[in-house]
């Protein structure tokens, strides 16, 4: 990200800092084509195992799959977002508690969108 800011179009006007992202990529490119000729495919550390036949029970579909791939991911997030709306409905709880009697903050509060004259 630093190198196209390096260029200064019109305080300097140093082009040639160009010529360094496309070196790279030709670099890149050079070196991508050098290993597709030494790869090995199917090759590992581990050798590879033939599974089951067929699927088990918890396999069988698409929605199943899907679930046994991505059930971590949905577990974390109902964990972190049932723990923000905890946080945050706390907060929102003890909030009648930090306006107390300032009319100037009660008067922000229902510009907000809250209640007048709701206490927790």
């Amino acid at each position: 990200l630093g190198w196209p800011e390096q260029v200064r179009p019109y305080a300097g006007d140093r082009w040639w800092v160009l010529l360094l992202p496309a070196a790279l990529t030709a670099a890149a490119a050079l070196g991508a084509y050098a290993l597709t000729a030494r790869r090995d495919l199917g090759a590992g550390l581990l050798a590879t195992r033939p599974g089951p036949a067929a699927a088990g029970r918890a396999l069988r579909g698409p929605y199943s799959l899907a679930w046994r791939l991505q059930r971590g991911t949905l577990l974390g997030w109902l964990a972190g977002l049932a723990f923000a709306g905890a946080v945050f409905g706390a907060v929102a709880h003890g909030a009648a508690d930090i306006v107390g009697d300032n009319e100037r903050t009660q008067d922000i509060f229902e510009r907000l969108g809250g209640s007048h004259g709701q206490a927790g």
